[in-house]
């Protein structure tokens, strides 16, 4: 299969008007391993989802999440430095009633092998 593969099938990234700023196995270094930021990801600004501020990993490959209760999270941080009033907690507690997701544990829905 490797033999078959295109040579412009590697990784690489575009400018706005579509000329190539790199390209290579390392051009996206950074963002999914520990390795120093590649070309395209300094370029390229990884902004936040929902999902990345609350602990989250970066790739979506969680199928159901284990949870934890809400005070719980905010008392190890998962929220950054927002730290929420007394109403806040209450309005949190009353929407995430079972919990909130805890990605330091493993995934609790993925099918077995």
């Amino acid at each position: 299969m490797a033999e078959n593969k295109p040579p412009l099938a590697v990784d690489r990234c575009f400018d706005f008007l579509g000329t190539e700023i790199a390209s290579g196995d390392d051009v996206w270094d950074g963002i999914l391993n520990n390795e120093p930021a590649g070309t395209c990801t300094e370029t390229f600004q990884i902004y936040a989802t929902s999902r990345i501020v609350s602990g989250g990993p970066l790739k979506g490959g969680i199928f159901k999440c284990q949870l934890q209760p809400v005070g719980k999270a905010i008392a190890k941080g998962v929220y950054g430095s927002w730290e929420p009033d007394k109403d806040q907690k209450a309005r949190l507690k009353e929407i995430f009633s079972t919990g909130v997701c805890d990605y330091s544990l493993p995934d609790a829905g993925r099918p077995a092998n």
